[in-house]
């Protein structure tokens, strides 16, 4: 079986449930000041609530499609329908921001629900981070809650703001989310997982399947959380499912504390 991995339902290989590593700082207490920053900025002064600020920042964190170079290599992940939320954004564990990750996206909001319009600019030799960006408008993560509704207390047809990824806004009326600064991935408690291939299954290839699920802070899967995504056979796909529900898990955890958290993991070939 591989780790696919859902922080930012990422995905990458590895022997056991290695997940979700990003922008961690080793052991704790965490300071969460030194989390990544996404800030959400006002560029009509006195013309926002700041409540839509902090929604907006937030919502845009869970948006994003944070960079991942393995992630293309994979389809399945498209299909989630559904992924816990954790109390701060996390990093897949195949990219890693650092100093040099800023950018500015420009953005103008419409009242009628017309597209954002939207700009990039920076300075971070990433293509994969800067092309990334947009995505929080255009095709956020699979899951991610939606936009904050056109703020109502706004006189005009738009809005404008910047969002300020890597970097606090040196002025104005911002409000500001940062990404976990210490976290930890699922992991599979050795000897729990048993899966039964099924008779039949796979005919002359090994049967394969993708699948989603959540494991919570008890270190069990989430009844009703697993979603089968890809699969050469149906019933392997159920086998998959029902190991997992009697699997057992340390719990990811973020920010020093455990959390629950979505996985994707392949099976078979």
């Amino acid at each position: 079986m591989r780790t696919i991995l859902c922080a930012a339902v990422m995905m990458a290989a590895a022997p056991a449930l290695d997940a979700q590593l990003g922008a961690q700082q080793p052991g704790c207490p965490a300071d969460p000041v030194r989390g990544y920053p996404l800030s959400v900025l006002a560029l009509d002064s006195g013309t926002l609530d700041t409540l839509f600020l902090r929604d907006l920042a937030r919502t845009a964190a869970f948006r994003w499609q944070t960079p991942s170079p393995g992630r293309r290599r994979h389809t399945g992940w498209r299909q989630v329908r559904h992924r816990t939320l954790p109390p701060e954004p996390r990093w897949a564990d195949d990219w890693t921001p650092d100093s040099t990750h800023r950018a500015v996206l420009a953005v103008t909001l419409h009242r009628e629900g017309r597209e954002p319009a939207v700009a990039a600019r920076g300075e971070s030799g990433d293509r994969l981070f800067y092309r990334s960006l947009q995505s929080v408008f255009d095709d956020p993560m699979p899951g991610a809650p939606p936009l904050p509704a056109f703020p109502s207390g706004t006189t005009g047809d738009s809005v404008r703001l910047e969002l300020h990824f890597g970097a606090i806004p040196p002025s104005g009326e911002y409000r500001t989310v940062r990404f976990a600064a210490q976290q930890r991935p699922v992991r599979l408690l050795p000897g729990t997982l048993r899966v039964t291939q099924p008779p039949g299954a796979g005919g002359r290839r090994p049967p394969s399947a993708i699948v989603k699920y959540d494991v919570g802070t008890d270190g069990r899967m989430v009844a009703g959380s697993f979603q089968v995504l890809e699969a050469s056979d149906r019933a392997f796909g159920r086998s998959v499912g029902d190991a997992l529900a009697q699997a057992r898990f340390t719990p990811a955890e973020s920010n020093c504390r455990p959390i629950a958290h979505t996985v994707l993991q392949a099976f078979g070939s």
